[in-house]
């Protein structure tokens, strides 16, 4: 008897609250059991975890004046980078435009590699695309940059007959 009644009252509680957590009315069987197996949702998946927020590209710490200073900075200079990039693949894309002209702001070194496009010096108070260190100078404006060479000239990333290879 009363242990019966409490587990059938643990069990309605727990539906109550599994039907509290649901968004949204159920789906129902008829309309279940009536969805083809590979039936993809309606929305992106990015679409329907986001729900309209914006999914930040930073993040400073401290709640203090020189915080939203270092914030607001990198704010616009991600707007600015977005910007940029948006005006050099309009130019890249463009049929009357000369590919070898456009220049992307830094940051975009895998296209430079990959796609030989100028890429543009970083900006003298940039902070997020500040480089970590400086970057070779590019004498024809886009080719790849040779390996460096060690002090004998052989190349530095291959050892020689005399290097072993775990040093």
């Amino acid at each position: 008897g009363a242990l019966v009644y409490w587990l059938e009252k643990l069990a309605q509680d727990e539906e109550r609250a599994l039907r509290a957590s649901m968004k949204g009315a159920p789906m129902g069987a008829e309309k279940l059991m009536a969805l083809h197996p590979w039936t993809e949702p309606t929305k992106p998946r990015k679409a329907r975890e986001l729900q309209g927020r914006v999914v930040p590209t930073f993040k400073v710490v401290g709640d203090d004046e020189e915080a939203r200073r270092i914030h607001d900075h990198c704010a616009d200079e991600v707007t600015r980078y977005r910007r940029e990039h948006r005006g050099a693949e309009k130019k890249w894309v463009d049929p009357e435009v000369d590919r070898k002209t456009v220049v992307y702001p830094f940051g975009n070194h895998l296209r430079r590699k990959r796609d030989h496009v100028k890429v543009a010096p970083p900006h003298d108070d940039a902070i997020l695309l500040r480089p970590a260190v400086e970057p070779p100078e590019d004498p024809d404006d886009g080719a790849p940059v040779s390996e460096p060479t060690g002090t004998d000239g052989t190349s530095a990333s291959k050892p020689t007959g005399t290097q072993s290879a775990a040093s």
